[in-house]
């Protein structure tokens, strides 16, 4: 019969059988010990978290503001770059108009 019976006794390779299996319990009670859940809440824990929403709050806040003003910036942008547009096109169209006027001059000529 070999020693190396299964994955949990490969450590314990060249040790006896009961030895192994001591330390296999051991280790097993050892690792129950490690991962547990307590039914209680450390007041460290909950200040922080109520820190960390808070400051999400404000944050969110503060990005929303900053997303109005941009907004009412756009629109007033998009107004001038309208009324910009609309005096252009007059001026272009003045520019035609004297331009058909001295080619009119000019050919009278």
């Amino acid at each position: 019969m070999s020693n190396i019976q299964n994955f949990d006794n490969f450590d314990n390779y060249g040790q006896d059988t009961d030895d192994a299996d001591d330390n296999r319990h051991a280790t097993t009670s050892w690792r129950k010990e490690q991962w547990h859940l307590k039914k209680e809440i450390n007041i460290g824990h909950l200040f922080s978290t109520i820190s960390i929403i808070v400051a999400l709050i404000v944050w969110g806040i503060s990005v929303e503001k900053r997303l109005t003003v941009n907004e009412e910036r756009i629109v007033s942008i998009i107004h001038e770059v309208e009324k910009n547009d609309r005096k252009t096109a007059e001026t272009l169209n003045e520019i035609k108009s004297a331009v058909i006027r001295i080619e009119e001059r000019l050919s009278r000529r």
